[in-house]
């Protein structure tokens, strides 16, 4: 719970307390949105477009309302003086809200005079707005102190989600109301406007009545010995408060530059105002859908990053204005190609007769771009504002958080106030000077095809470069990590599954959530699946330890080390398996430990994860455990690890331990290990396989390979060598087959020995320990194979270690086709002292 969440004058508020004033405030800012949506909204600028106000008149109404927000600054300052900000906020918004039950008089009597309508009500939006914002930094005020730090996000996401969706409803019965009394003859066109803001002035009042049952906590109080003008440039001193600061004030301007959209629409397109609502409700919709997931993304990749990505999609929407037509068209038509025939015949499968109702409704070109373009644009714009509240209320100054508040609003104002006003002095200049220009697409230029050219160079040249200047806090991605963890491949699937590890109530629901989020990689969750570690289900534990691994981002990474170096934890080898799909050197020190670990689990999986890494830091660790264990799957995983790490000290070890195994299981895994070291990695894996389904196959395929490559070696310079060298492996083949093992093993280091001559030139007198130092110094993969079929012919103590076998057999054939006749580049992997001195 926060700590400043505490009634003034009163006792602590409790968890439910809040939980519950943060409801009323969502319902209460809903009707809110409502009342602007009506009186500040569309259906304000459509009113004054039938007036016949001038487009500076029309774009005045966005400029007086930022400019209003000088007025945060007096009313902070005041607000800092009070004991408590609720009354101030209170009796200022009461009459700000009531104000406007005056306009549908003003059109009852007054409509014969149009233009002084238009101007009287340009002085309600600006007594309105400036009555709103005296109190508006005081609220901010209050809402920062009432709303925990671990709820600001969601919190402020899911408010923004609601009073969008009231703004939708709003904006679409206001099309509906205003369609309804259009063409309407005298004095009855007129009505529609009357009924609309009557109900507005309502609405906005009752949201003044609930939002003060909210209780209010302690405000940290002002330095009383700071003046005033101090006091109001303090927050400005602060460097990320100010870029935030100035960041969204030259959004704010940009926006402005396209705040005459509707009138573009209007008169250029004849659209109705059912048509201006859809889009507006399209966009809508994408906010719902920013609000709901946004304050989520918001937290898990920082206001910085999150800010970033929005800037950077903002501009590119605003293409959409020149690929518009003036023509009318049904959902079918608008789309060519392969698009609009997936497109066809997804509606030809509506059920019901939709397909007909479909392809029958017919609209402008423009609205059908616009509903498409919209939504995304809801999304984005939506996510900016959500990161402009909550960087707001977690970068402004704890001391004198109202005035600070006042100081932002009011400079984003100012900034923004001039886009507005040079959006109307642009659409009175063009409708006086005509362009005469056509863009590509065959459509007239206008003033806002300029305005929105203008938009996007703000947009990208100064707002996103601004944005990117904030510091990354604590904890927070960068820009390019920001963006990989928001890479989805089905985001809809990937919120649902977020939002079930919070609100599942079974072990089993949330364990598959966890699972699906591992399995679809979700970067975004990690901090979700990090608290999962401590779930009192293991189910859903080690699903999380899991899903971390298969994620592998560094923080995955980071929590699973420190969870596997927790003493208390009981998923050590879950740990030490997750981390085997993301293999990194940082876990090399954490897993050499666990090596040593009495869980037989631990150390067998710590030791395939290691080998997986091939970090050979962990190769003395791991020869340390494969001597001691006698456990054979601690053996096995020791030895696979060595093997791909291309240990060949570790042939010494395992040669024997596999000579000695009576589980045919573990022979056969400490084969493929040797194999791995003697030939390439996975090669003998296969031939074993092969060997097993049918004897023989395999042996042949190898040594018939060898004969042909020994006749193309030797064919010109040593044929009577080379038809030596093939009949051996003639002789190989015949006692293999007639399970002659021990002749066969004869013939083939005789066959070994023959192919270190003719590609080194070493010769074998009879005297092994003289003859293998210097073929190891030449290929030591190569000499210590030919030590192996060596200790084979002569080494073995056949009443300790048991007589040679097929394996034996198969591995030396493996061994020389790997190597064949032609000379491979040394492989030197062992010490030197290793390469001379031989283990008996």
């Amino acid at each position: 719970m926060n700590e400043n969440t505490v009634v003034a004058d009163g006792p602590r508020l409790s968890e439910i307390q809040i939980r519950r004033s943060l409801r009323v405030n969502i319902f209460s800012g809903a009707l809110g949105t409502a009342w602007w949506a009506v009186i500040l909204g569309m259906p304000l600028t459509m009113l004054l477009e039938a007036l016949g106000a001038s487009g500076v008149m029309m774009g005045a109404v966005a400029t007086l309302i930022q400019v209003s927000m000088v007025m945060q600054v007096p009313g902070a300052l005041l607000a800092d003086r009070l004991p408590t900000r609720k009354p101030m906020w209170f009796w200022l918004n009461l009459p700000a809200r009531g104000l406007w039950v005056l306009l549908p008089a003003l059109l009852f009597f007054y409509r014969g005079q149009p233009m002084l309508v238009a101007q009287i009500t340009l002085v309600f939006v600006a007594v309105s707005a400036a009555l709103n914002s005296v109190s508006s930094s005081a609220w901010w005020s209050w809402m920062a102190d009432l709303v925990p730090d671990h709820l600001r996000a969601r919190f402020w996401g899911m408010r923004q989600s609601w009073t969008v969706a009231a703004y939708l409803v709003a904006t679409w019965l206001s099309g509906l109301v205003l369609d309804a009394y259009t063409g309407a003859p005298g004095e009855l066109r007129w009505r529609g406007f009357e009924w609309l803001f009557l109900v507005a002035a309502a609405i906005g009042v009752a949201d003044i009545l609930i939002h003060a049952t909210i209780p209010e906590p302690k405000a940290t109080p002002a330095r009383p010995d700071l003046r005033w003008p101090t006091r109001l440039l303090r927050p400005l001193t602060y460097p990320d408060f100010r870029r935030l600061t100035l960041t969204m004030g030259v959004y704010t301007f940009a926006m402005g530059l396209v705040s005459l959209g509707i009138v573009y629409l209007k008169r250029d397109f004849d659209v109705s105002y059912s048509q201006l609502s859809a889009i507006t409700i399209s966009a809508n919709v994408g906010t719902v859908l920013a609000g709901i997931g946004g304050g989520y993304v918001l937290q898990r990749i920082g206001g910085r990053a999150f800010g970033a990505i929005m800037f950077m999609l903002a501009p590119a929407l605003s293409l959409v204005w020149f690929a518009v037509h003036d023509y009318s068209c049904n959902l079918l038509q608008i789309v060519d190609g392969w698009p609009g025939a997936v497109l066809r015949e997804l509606v030809q499968a509506l059920p019901f007769g939709l397909d007909q109702q479909v392809t029958g409704l017919v609209l402008p070109q423009v609205i059908w771009a616009l509903l498409g373009v919209n939504f995304f644009a809801g999304v984005v714009h939506g996510g900016i504002s959500l990161c402009q509240i909550n960087m707001c209320g977690a970068l402004a100054p704890r001391e004198g958080r109202t005035v600070a508040m006042a100081v932002h609003w009011c400079t984003v104002g100012l900034i923004g106030a001039a886009g507005s006003l040079i959006s109307g002095k642009v659409m009175d200049y063009f409708v006086a000077h005509p362009l005469h220009l056509v863009l590509p697409n065959g459509t007239p230029m206008s003033f806002f095809h300029v305005l929105v050219v203008v938009q996007m160079v703000v947009l990208w040249g100064l707002a996103l470069p601004m944005q990117l200047r904030l510091r990354r806090r604590s904890g927070e991605p960068d820009f390019a990590g920001a963006l990989s963890r928001l890479m989805m491949p089905n985001p809809v699937r990937a919120v649902t599954n977020i939002y079930m590890l919070s609100t599942a109530l079974t072990s089993r629901r949330r364990a598959a959530a966890v699972r699906t989020i591992g399995e679809r990689r979700t970067a975004i969750a990690v901090s979700d699946l990090i608290e999962k570690l401590d779930d009192p289900s293991s189910d859903v534990r080690e699903e999380a330890a899991f899903a971390l691994g298969r994620i592998g981002s560094a923080e995955a990474i980071d929590a699973l080390l420190h969870k596997l170096n927790d003493p208390n934890a009981d998923l050590a080898p879950q740990i030490a398996r997750a981390l085997r799909q993301a293999p990194d050197p940082r876990s090399v020190d954490a897993l050499v430990r666990k090596l040593g670990d009495p869980d037989r689990e631990t150390r067998t999986e710590s030791a395939r994860t290691l080998g997986a890494i091939g970090d050979r830091r962990a190769v003395p660790s791991l020869l340390e455990l494969l001597e001691q264990t006698s456990d054979a799957k601690v053996l096995s995983a020791s030895s696979e690890a060595l093997a791909r790490l291309g240990d060949l000290a570790a042939i010494y070890e395992i040669l024997p331990r596999m000579k000695e195994a009576r589980n045919p299981v573990l022979k056969r895994s400490l084969a493929v290990a040797i194999g791995d070291l003697l030939g390439e990695r996975e090669g003998f894996y296969r031939v074993l396989l092969l060997e097993q389904q049918t004897r023989g196959t395999e042996v042949d395929r190898m040594l018939r390979e060898m004969r042909r490559d020994i006749g193309e070696v030797t064919a010109d310079r040593m044929g009577k060598e080379g038809e030596r060298l093939a009949n051996k492996t003639r002789e190989v083949q015949e006692a293999y087959e007639a399970h002659k093992l021990d002749r066969c093993v004869e013939a083939v280091f005789e066959l070994a020995v023959g192919l270190a001559a003719l590609n080194w030139g070493v010769t074998f007198g009879g005297d092994a320990e003289a003859f293998l130092p210097d073929l190891v110094w030449r290929d030591e993969q190569f000499g210590v194979g030919v030590w192996y079929l060596s200790m084979l012919r002569r080494g073995w103590e056949p009443a300790k270690l048991g007589p040679v076998d097929d394996i034996d057999v198969l591995l030396g054939v493996y061994f020389l086709h790997s190597h064949g006749v032609r000379r491979r580049e040394p492989r030197h992997l062992l010490p030197r002292a290793m390469r001379v001195g031989w283990r008996k």
